[in-house]
C-alpha cells in the first residue's frame, strides 16, 4: 500500500536488520512492529531515536493494552496502530507525520501563480482554489510537472485519457 502511494519502501524481518538498513538509508519514517523477532520494537524504537532524533515512528502491534501504548511513546514512537487496521489509515498516518516533520511541502507542486496540492488534489491560483473537473487537475498536474515542455495533442490524450483513447 505505501509503494502504490509512492513511498520508497525497505523491509526487515527482524530487529537487528532494521537497524542496519536504517543506518545504511536514513529513512524519514519508520514502521516497526513490537514483536519483531531478536531486538524487539521497542528496542528498535529506543536506538532509531537516539541515533535519528528527527525519524518519524510509528509502531504497528496487535496489542493493544494502554501499558504497550505508553512504552512505545516512552520510547520515541510518534504514533502507535493497533491491528488489525486498515491499510489505508496506515497510508493516511504516514503522510500525516510527514506534514508534521515539514515534508508536506513536498506534496505540493509550485509554478507561480499556480500550486497544486498532491495530498488533497486541489488547485490554487494565487492562494485562491480553483475548482477542477478530475481531469483538468490531471491536465494542470502534468503542466506544473513539466514546465516549458509543450505537449502534442495525443500526448495529453494519453497521459490524461489513457492509451488509444479515441
Amino acid at each position: 500500500n505505501l509503494q502504490r502511494n509512492d513511498f520508497y519502501v525497505i523491509e526487515a524481518s527482524n530487529g537487528e536488520e532494521g537497524l542496519e538498513l536504517a543506518y545504511k538509508e536514513n529513512p524519514k519514517i519508520a514502521i516497526l512492529d513490537v514483536m519483531l523477532p531478536g531486538i524487539d520494537g521497542f528496542m528498535v524504537c529506543n536506538e532509531l531515536r537516539k541515533r535519528y532524533p528527527e525519524i518519524g515512528i510509528i509502531m504497528l502491534t496487535a496489542k493493544g493494552q494502554d501499558m504497550d501504548k505508553i512504552m512505545g511513546l516512552e520510547y520515541g514512537a510518534d504514533d502507535y496502530i493497533v491491528k488489525p487496521f486498515n491499510p489505508l489509515e496506515v497510508v493516511l498516518r504516514v503522510k500525516a507525520l510527514l506534514r508534521r516533520l515539514g515534508d508536506y511541502e513536498k506534496e505540493k507542486l509550485k509554478l507561480e501563480p499556480f500550486v497544486i496540492d498532491l495530498y488533497s488534489q486541489k488547485v490554487l491560483k494565487n492562494n485562491i482554489e480553483i475548482d477542477v473537473t478530475p481531469k483538468e487537475y490531471l491536465l494542470m498536474k502534468i503542466f506544473l510537472e513539466n514546465p516549458n515542455k509543450a505537449f502534442s495533442r495525443d500526448e495529453l490524450l494519453d497521459l490524461v485519457w489513457g492509451k488509444n483513447y479515441f
